[in-house]
């Protein structure tokens, strides 16, 4: 069919709309043709919104996956990307962004997944709200977020992934992850945990030997480990010194 002079052409590759399109007759585009042009384009931007407001939890899910994998890829091919647990906040952030396909340089819309760092969870008790445990990481539904006036501050109860980082340097003891792990009791009833582990070390055995002692300290939350749809999980990566 034939319409202005504008024949749109739709093919999809994965999730992502391409669209040939072909000027008939002048071949200057007329007004009205530059019109529909534009309702095209908005349309399609409409259309890559949609992506995310209908992202479920298992896709978010497959997304963080995929973002840590890249995270701890990045890592062993470049380690001094990676100097400060700072750095490994900022690093993570930027996998995990991308994945999402999160546009960093403009507010998200309602319903968009976004990429928080250095923020707090406002638990329901008895009617009020109380500051929870801040986490250095959280995915949270824009959608979800509403005013605290109580607190001056947010308040969220919608589907969220938290993540507590902690990079260990050679000879930083392997206890101080408890802490982390501690987070759990405090968010579980509003996010799932990732606790990420960096670990530095000389060689691939002294790796091991730290990572057996995080396992070892993970597995005192094992009949803990699910909480409803929400779940405790712990990631132990490389960083060659």
């Amino acid at each position: 069919m034939i319409v202005g002079g504008l024949y749109p052409i739709a093919t999809y590759i994965g999730c992502e709309p391409f669209f040939l399109i072909y000027l008939s007759g002048s071949r200057r585009p007329t007004s009205r043709l530059a019109d529909r042009l534009t309702l095209l384009l908005l349309w399609l931007d409409k259309t890559n919104n949609n992506r995310h407001n209908n992202m479920g939890r298992e896709e978010l899910e497959n997304h963080v996956k995929d973002a840590l994998e890249e995270c701890q890829k990045t890592i062993l091919e470049h380690p001094n990307v990676v100097l400060s647990e700072a750095d490994f906040e900022r690093l993570l952030c930027r996998c995990i962004s991308n994945e999402i396909d999160e546009v960093v340089d403009k507010v998200p819309e309602a319903n968009q997944f976004s990429v928080h760092t250095q923020i707090s969870h406002y638990i329901p008790e008895k009617g009020k709200y109380r500051i929870g445990e801040r986490v250095d990481i959280l995915i949270l539904d824009e959608n979800r977020l509403e005013d605290c006036k109580e607190h001056h501050k947010d308040k969220y109860s919608g589907t969220s992934i938290a993540f507590e980082l902690k990079y260990l340097h050679i000879g930083d003891s392997v206890t101080l992850v408890k802490e982390d792990f501690e987070k759990w009791n405090h968010i579980k009833d509003d996010s799932s945990l990732y606790i990420v582990v960096l670990l530095e070390a000389k060689s691939e055995k002294k790796y091991n030997v730290k990572k057996e002692k995080v396992e070892k300290i993970e597995k005192e939350y094992d009949n803990v480990k699910k909480h409803g749809q929400n779940q405790l999980l712990c990631l132990i990566m490389m960083k060659k010194k």
